[in-house]
């Protein structure tokens, strides 16, 4: 009988650990299923904020510091909208999408994503549709909008991701158009970077409307 009575405690205790966990989980934006989607792009986060709050006197010298082998990527793209700065890298079969936050002229690194446009041991064909809403996901999940902190921190809510597309800077995305498309090739291929400065919507990737544009 106190065997079983100890049981019962037992599981009670799991059962409230387990509700903490999933608690917290759901604060913190990690259990976040209407982000979670999938297209033909891999898509990585390695968003760091630095502990010792370092700050550059340029972008320029902020990269030399903080990319990682960056003697053997190309510069894609290299732009700042309000106080964020952003600069894609080209490496095999990737793309790095590095994050400043400026502040009194001084480039503060965030952290960087990482987005695998090719996989050779990729098991299913998404839409092009399907890849833009994975790519958007990105920057509407919760554990990203939290580090950013929109109007605290970022001024803009920065979007971007990778089409073989070519019709890909004539889509909508709840009416708003892509602010910057750039046309790059690797392996014989050509590929589309397209990038949107400031992301007009409050809502999850999943519900998000793309469409072509109606000239």
């Amino acid at each position: 009988m106190k065997k079983k009575r100890n049981i019962v405690i037992i599981v009670g205790i799991i059962l409230v650990v387990i509700g903490i966990v999933a608690v917290i989980f759901k604060l913190s934006g990690i259990y976040d299923p209407e982000n979670i989607l999938y297209g033909n792009n891999i898509n990585s986060f390695f968003y760091t904020r630095d502990i010792e709050r370092k700050s550059y006197e340029s972008l320029e010298r902020a990269m030399n510091v903080v990319a990682e082998g960056s003697g053997k990527e190309k510069l894609l793209y290299k732009s700042e909208t309000g106080n964020v700065a952003k600069v894609f890298m080209l490496a095999e079969n990737e793309v790095k999408g590095y994050e400043f936050l400026i502040r009194e002229e001084r480039y503060y690194y965030l952290g960087r994503r990482n987005l695998i446009f090719h996989g050779e041991n990729q098991t299913k064909e998404y839409s092009w549709e399907e890849t833009v809403l994975c790519d958007l996901s990105c920057s509407t999940k919760k554990t990203y909008k939290n580090i950013i902190k929109i109007g605290e921190s970022y001024s803009v809510l920065p979007a971007w991701g990778v089409s073989d597309r070519e019709q890909i800077k004539d889509i909508m995305i709840e009416g708003q158009g892509i602010d910057d498309v750039i046309e790059f090739s690797q392996n014989g291929k050509i590929y589309y970077l397209w990038i949107i400065n400031d992301l007009k919507t409050e809502k999850n990737a999943a519900d998000i409307k793309v469409e072509e544009r109606v000239n």
